[in-house]
């Protein structure tokens, strides 16, 4: 698939400025998925006020199914989602373009095989943050963290078409760490529930 969005990965070396596009398109994605979910929250709150009680308990309830779904592994996988960013796109847009639009797709989280379950506690929090900006900041992180580490990985890859391979051997050791991080921010949840 990188291979076909291909403007970062051709050549000997990618281009800087579309691995810029690429990220900033990660921080726009991101920024567009948090603003939307922190309205919806607010919009949400208006309906049904007694959630804003409930928030202290609903997230770390689903950081901690989540991790583990992640932690169980194979049994789930039918639940991942698995919309691929279209190959198309380099044709349709350019090579700047098409780096851009991957950010934007990657960064708002709703493509490219999303690979961890752990990822519906960033958008729960997103959701129940009461707050706009808060939800637009996280997500917008969530956005340049995600591109910039596809970024990083093909700027580290010998091979610039194997960089898919890359990507994927690293995959599945980061959904074990992810998983475990977000079972240990459940728990320090439930903790101060308790205090």
């Amino acid at each position: 698939m990188i291979g076909q969005i291909g403007p970062l990965v051709e050549g000997d070396r990618p281009q800087r400025r579309y691995m810029a596009l690429h990220i900033s398109g990660g921080l726009m994605g991101g920024a567009l998925a948090g603003l939307l979910l922190g309205w919806l929250g607010q919009t949400l709150q208006l309906l049904v006020p007694t959630i804003a009680q409930g928030r202290l308990t609903i997230l770390p309830a689903v950081l901690l199914a989540t991790s583990v779904m992640d932690l169980s592994a194979r049994r789930l996988s039918f639940l991942r989602g698995t919309r691929q960013t279209p190959g198309l796109w380099r044709c349709s847009f350019g090579p700047a373009g098409a780096s851009l639009a991957w950010g934007v797709d990657l960064g708002a989280g709703v493509t490219t095989r999303l690979p961890y379950f752990a990822l519906a506690g960033l958008f729960t929090y997103a959701l129940l943050s009461q707050s706009v900006l808060d939800a637009t900041l996280v997500m917008g992180a969530y956005g340049i963290g995600r591109t910039a580490a596809v970024a990083a990985s093909i700027e580290a890859s010998p091979d610039r078409a194997r960089a898919c391979t890359v990507l994927n051997s690293c995959s599945e050791r980061l959904e074990r760490v992810v998983a475990i991080a977000s079972a240990l921010v459940a728990g320090a949840l439930i903790g101060t529930l308790r205090l």
